[in-house]
């Protein structure tokens, strides 16, 4: 999936042109440039943080899974 049909696919509508400028201001410059902070977007990302910490709290966690056993699971895959 391109990065433009999953910003349209699952980015919230007023949030899109702030993405997708940022997207294109990013490609024109160097890769170590810094841009200007976006708040809109901080806010956005703020409120996903809680709701991410709420969900995940209510979530049930699996066993843990010896080392081993899953080191066994990836030669099998990778082997």
């Amino acid at each position: 999936m391109a990065f433009s049909e999953l910003c349209e696919a699952k980015l919230e509508p007023e949030l899109a042109p702030l993405v997708a400028s940022l997207v294109e201001t990013k490609r024109r410059g160097l890769e170590g440039d810094r841009q200007e902070a976006i708040p809109e977007l901080d806010e956005w990302l703020i409120a996903q943080e809680g709701l991410l910490g709420e969900k995940i709290g209510t979530m049930e966690h699996p066993e843990r899974v010896e080392w081993s056993v899953l080191d066994e699971a990836f030669l099998k895959i990778v082997g």
